[in-house]
C-alpha cells in the first residue's frame, strides 16, 4: 500500500511500485490508510510521514498494536529534517528522505519485500 496525501507523488510511486510487479493499493491520507489497514494486512508499505489529521507516526502506532510483524514492512517517506523515528520503539524497514530518487524507492521496496517473503 502507497499512503500518501500529495495526489501526484502517490500517482508515480504507484506507477513505479506496479511496474515493480506487485499488486498496488493507495491511500489518499492517514485516516484511508487506517481504514485500509482495518480490514486487511499489507505485505508492504510506503507510508509518508508528514500527512494532515491522521500522520505517519499514528498509523505506525496503529500498526504497532495491531500489527506488529508488519512493522518490518513499513517504508517510511519524510521531508522532516529529524523524524522522530528514532524514538519510536518499534523498528521499520527503511527510511527514505524526501526528495529521494526513484531509484532509491526501487531499491527499498526490493529489500522489504525480500524481507516479507523471509517473514
Amino acid at each position: 500500500m502507497i499512503c500518501e496525501d500529495d495526489p501526484a507523488i502517490r500517482t508515480r510511486l504507484q506507477a513505479v511500485v506496479k511496474r515493480e510487479g506487485f499488486d498496488v493499493d493507495a491511500a489518499r491520507d492517514g485516516k484511508s490508510g487506517l481504514e485500509k489497514m482495518e480490514s486487511g494486512c499489507y505485505n508492504l508499505v510506503v507510508l509518508d510521514l508528514m500527512m494532515p489529521d491522521v500522520d505517519g507516526y499514528a498509523v505506525m502506532e496503529f500498526m504497532k498494536n495491531r500489527q506488529p510483524e508488519s512493522l518490518t514492512r513499513v517504508i517510511v517517506m519524510s521531508a522532516a529534517r529529524d523524524p522522530r523515528l528514532k524514538d519510536f520503539p518499534a523498528p521499520i524497514c527503511t527510511l527514505l528522505p524526501k526528495p529521494f530518487d526513484i531509484d532509491q524507492l526501487v531499491v527499498a521496496v526490493r529489500n522489504c519485500s525480500k524481507a516479507c517473503e523471509n517473514d
